[in-house]
Order: C-alpha cells, then structure tokens, then sequence
C-alpha cells in the first residue's frame, strides 16, 4: 500500500507500508518504516483492508496529513522460488474530493477481487493492467 499525504496544504510525501493477511484468521495488519510507531506497524486484528487504512488514516490525521491518494496492489506469491512478477500498484483510489466512505467503496473492491486479479497477473504479468 502507497499513501500520497500532503501537510498543511502545501507538502507532499509518500509512504509506502506492506499489508499482510493472516491464513489463519483472515484478519489485516500492516508493517512500514516510520519515526512514527502508529505510522509504521499494525497489529493482526483488523477484519477488512478499510479498517486497518482507516487506522492509517486516523494515525495520519495525528500528524495532520490529509490522504490526497492511496495504492493498492496485488497479493505476492508465497513461493520464495517464485518468478512470478510482482504488481505494486494495480489500484489507485483518489481520495482527495471523496468522502473516506466513498473511498472505502473502492478498497473493498479491490480486496473482494485481489485473488482473482492475481491469478491473471501471473498468468499475464505487465501485460495486465
């Protein structure tokens, strides 16, 4: 997951943070780096990928960046042998002008559809957009 965040309505930064899915329980959680400890890790407990953006969200909101743009790619193939590619950025949500609620819509899309999207990544690679 990117986020594109702007402070004050005139800087601008990206931050980059690896969403991960337990088998297990189904349930999201987040790993990044950051000065920032709510910024850079977050725990296995949220049940969809809108609860754990929201909390980026609301940790984001603490350090008064506004969200203007969040990324979402593809789930990675857990084969350390694995060849194939890696889509970093298949979804991108314009949240600047949008409710977080509308926004959330598009995230939830993404994430009802990623396996099936994936397999077509594989089985396509780049050609896929």
């Amino acid at each position: 997951v990117s986020f594109k965040t702007q402070v004050a309505g005139t800087h601008v930064h990206r931050h980059i943070v690896l969403l991960v899915r337990s088998k297990e329980s189904g349930e999201f959680g987040a790993l990044g780096i950051s000065r920032r400890d709510e910024l850079a890790f977050k725990e296995l407990e949220h049940p969809s990928i809108t609860s754990v953006l929201t909390s980026f969200k609301q940790a984001y909101e603490t350090w008064w960046h506004a969200i203007l743009k969040v990324r979402l790619g593809l789930p990675v193939d857990h084969d350390p042998l694995s060849l194939a590619p890696i889509c970093w950025r298949h979804c991108c949500v314009n949240v600047a002008g949008k409710t977080w609620e509308e926004a959330c819509k598009g995230f939830e899309e993404q994430s009802s559809r990623s396996k099936r999207l994936y397999e077509k990544w594989k089985m396509d690679g780049e050609r896929f957009k």
